[in-house]
């Protein structure tokens, strides 16, 4: 489970550990208390003997946990567990926005494939939401 402590919901983490408990899997805690924290997390996991990687946070926690899979992430199933304010990838596949109702698809074992974006133009970089630039980068900078 890569979390962020931060995102919008956090208060939620404990209910949602206990949700995943009720898996038959064993539950391995990597928090991030920093940024970059999650890419590392996420290779670490890739690399470990985990079956899947639970993300649990917002939209920017699932880009930062693609970015540290980048090439691995066909590899290991990402299971996107909404923690965060927006969590705009979950409303756009349709996913439960309650992150107890996400455990639930889980544990039902419900998998959909989803493109991943490499964007290049410096350093690999990836995505699997959106990939924006010039005006709408100005604008996230100065909206709330």
């Amino acid at each position: 489970l890569l979390f962020n402590p931060k995102a919008g919901s956090a208060g939620r983490i404990d209910g949602l550990r206990d949700a995943l408990r009720s898996l038959p899997a064993t539950v391995t805690d990597f928090p991030s208390h920093q940024r970059g924290d999650l890419a590392k997390h996420a290779v670490t996991a890739a690399r470990g003997n985990f079956d899947l990687i639970a993300v649990a946070g917002g939209d920017g926690t699932v880009h930062e946990v693609v970015n540290g899979l980048g090439p691995d992430f066909p590899r290991t199933p990402l299971a996107v567990l909404p923690l965060g304010t927006g969590n705009d990838l979950c409303r756009t596949l349709n996913l439960p926005l309650d992150p107890i109702d996400a455990v639930a698809a889980v544990r039902a074992g419900r998998v959909r494939k989803l493109d991943v974006m490499a964007v290049e133009g410096g350093p690999m970089r990836f995505a699997v939401n959106a990939v924006t630039g010039g005006f709408s980068g100005h604008v996230a900078t100065e909206v709330t």
